[in-house]
């Protein structure tokens, strides 16, 4: 009798040890996946004839609207929200203007910005804006990104092919150099 109690108390250890350890194996919510982001599109008015809307082809005092795209496979696109930080920069990573002096610096799908001609921390023109963004889907998972966009300075044609001098292309989210 004895011998009986000592087997079923093993055998009810056992079969709750086995449930608790069950349980934690299986994960019954679907898996929720990063969003892949992709670049930003320039929305523009009916441009001039000569006038070319894109990333590629921003000047000193040119109004920028720009739209998040990326694609939620287990999502809608439409219920995701972006971050964005549009910073301007002169030739280097140092030359940049960070804090309440960047271009724009909040959430939303669409934003819109003016690129200023010249730096406020640091003497010269902008060269370059440098655009950070992190879109998020309605359960939490993000992705980021980020583009440096050379500046067409007055009486230039093109864009320079890089927006900086040095090799160094890490830019932290406060508008300065790491």
């Amino acid at each position: 009798m004895l011998q009986s109690v000592v087997v079923q108390r093993r055998t009810w250890g056992w079969v709750v040890s086995t449930g608790l350890v069950l349980t934690g194996c299986f994960y019954i919510e679907p898996i929720n996946r990063r969003p892949q982001s992709s670049a930003p599109e320039r929305i523009c008015d009916p441009p001039a004839p000569d006038d070319l809307c894109t990333l590629d082809h921003l000047h000193a005092g040119d109004r920028v609207r720009l739209k998040a795209v990326f694609n939620d496979e287990d999502g809608d696109e439409t219920n995701g929200t972006a971050h964005w930080k549009v910073t301007p920069c002169g030739r280097a990573l140092t030359e940049c203007d960070g804090g309440d002096d960047r271009l724009f610096d909040a959430e939303g799908q669409v934003i819109e910005f003016t690129i200023r001609p010249t730096l406020r921390q640091t003497p010269g023109p902008v060269r370059c804006v440098v655009i950070a963004f992190d879109v998020y889907d309605e359960r939490g998972a993000s992705s980021s990104g980020e583009l440096q966009k050379p500046v067409i300075q007055d009486g230039a044609e093109t864009a320079p092919s890089t927006c900086f001098e040095s090799t160094d292309t890490a830019l932290d989210h406060q508008g300065a150099a790491p």
